[in-house]
């Protein structure tokens, strides 16, 4: 198959998943499939190169355009890198690794350029299919079109007394997402590092910054906290307790303040 075929039938192999890295892998299914099938292979490299980077810069122009389907789309048309390397001397069939074309899997007889009537076609088909069944999940899935920025935090003492002290903390947003409720974690940018849980043990976790900030308080007994109010940008997928968002050390003497 031609370049922008495998790149459409990658394309929606890839969207339908929603995930980048599913994506990927059914991009490169796809062009097993492809390969498997009769088909025509167009014999100039550069006319072949020049179908799939044009059919790349349309989806990119398409409003169901998303990384899942770009990234599916791509990987579509790795495979025959090889191909490419082989007709530019760079490679040798010997050094072939894709299965369709070390003769793993059965490759297609070769067809006639008039069959090239039926890649259009399924170009065509491919991207419609892609328009119509995959919008929401597009959207849902890609950083570019449903992404976050994080403000440094700001910390403003309300009121202050000998027996309490209010604080207000805000984590304000530089950049709003489409859809608060699909961002993804790698989707959203803090202004401050991001805290590694149990960084030593065999899976550690990523998790949101912290904030460490020192308050003045008139004792050295501990002190009592308490989350009077939060309100949420997205609400979290599962259940806090005040004592998962506040921590609170004992007082400590200093010599000045």
């Amino acid at each position: 198959m031609c370049l922008f075929t495998h790149f459409a039938a990658g394309a929606l192999a890839g969207g339908v998943t929603g995930n980048v890295y599913l994506g990927a892998s059914a991009g490169l299914a796809s062009h097993a499939v492809l390969d498997v099938i009769p088909h025509y292979d167009h014999p100039d490299w550069r006319l072949e190169l020049g179908g799939g980077i044009l059919a790349l810069v349309l989806l990119l122009l398409m409003p169901f355009s998303s990384w899942p389907a770009i990234i599916g789309g791509i990987f579509g048309m790795i495979p025959d890198l090889e191909n490419l390397f082989q007709k530019l001397g760079r490679m040798g069939r010997d050094k072939f690794l894709f299965p369709t074309h070390t003769g793993l899997l059965p490759h297609g007889r070769a067809l006639g350029p008039r069959t090239l009537v039926w890649q259009v076609a399924i170009f065509v088909g491919c991207f419609a299919v892609l328009g119509l069944v995959s919008p929401d999940t597009a959207r849902a899935a890609g950083p570019v079109l449903s992404n976050a920025e994080m403000g440094a935090p700001r910390v403003r003492l309300l009121s202050s007394s000998a027996d309490q002290s209010v604080v207000r903390i805000d984590f304000p947003v530089l950049t709003q997402p489409s859809d608060w409720q699909s961002l993804a974690d790698d989707d959203l940018k803090w202004a401050l590092p991001r805290t590694v849980e149990d960084e030593f043990s065999d899976t550690p976790r990523l998790l949101p910054p912290r904030l460490h900030l020192s308050l003045a308080v008139a004792t050295r007994q501990p002190v009592i906290t308490r989350v009077i109010e939060t309100s949420w940008w997205r609400e979290p997928r599962e259940a806090l307790a005040a004592g998962d968002l506040l921590k609170f050390g004992d007082p400590a003497v200093h010599r000045s303040v």
